[in-house]
C-alpha cells in the first residue's frame, strides 16, 4: 500500500485490523472455539481500560525514580520495559478489583440475550411490529 509516510502506520493497519476485528466479533458471536478464550487473555481483556489508565503515570514515575534522561543498553531497556509492564498490569489489576468492578456492579443492569440472537432483547420489538408500523 502507497500511502504518504505521517500515515503509514495508521492508515496501512486500519483497514485489515477492522477486518481482523470484525472476524473474530463474527466468530465470538457463532460460539466457535477460539485461542482467544484462554484464561489469561480473558484476565488481559477484562484490565485492559484500567491498564491504559495507569500505564503512562507508571511510565513517568518510574523514569523519574531511576533518573533515566539517557539512552540504556538494550537489555537494559528491555528489563524498565518489563518493570512498566508489570507494575502497570497490578496497579490495572487493583483498579479493575476496587473500582472498576465494584462500579460496574452498583450501576450497571445485567443484559438479557435473546434465542433470536445480537440486537434483539425481550424488551425491544419485533420485526413483524417493526414493519407494520412503517406501513402506517
Amino acid at each position: 500500500m502507497n500511502v504518504p509516510w505521517l500515515y503509514s502506520h495508521s492508515a496501512a493497519t486500519a483497514l485489515p485490523l477492522a477486518l481482523l476485528i470484525g472476524a473474530i466479533a463474527v466468530r465470538d458471536v457463532q460460539g466457535t472455539p477460539s485461542r482467544l478464550h484462554h484464561p489469561a487473555l480473558m484476565w488481559l481483556g477484562e484490565v485492559s481500560f484500567a491498564f491504559s489508565m495507569v500505564h503512562g503515570t507508571v511510565i513517568t514515575y518510574v523514569k523519574q525514580l531511576l533518573g533515566m534522561e539517557r539512552e540504556l543498553p538494550v537489555l537494559q531497556g528491555a528489563g524498565i520495559v518489563l518493570l512498566y509492564l508489570a507494575v502497570s498490569l497490578v496497579l490495572a489489576w487493583v483498579l479493575y478489583t476496587c473500582v472498576e468492578k465494584p462500579a460496574m456492579r452498583a450501576w450497571s443492569r445485567p443484559r438479557r440475550r435473546s434465542p433470536q440472537g445480537l440486537g434483539h432483547s425481550p424488551d425491544s420489538p419485533s420485526r413483524e411490529t417493526m414493519a407494520s408500523t412503517s406501513r402506517r
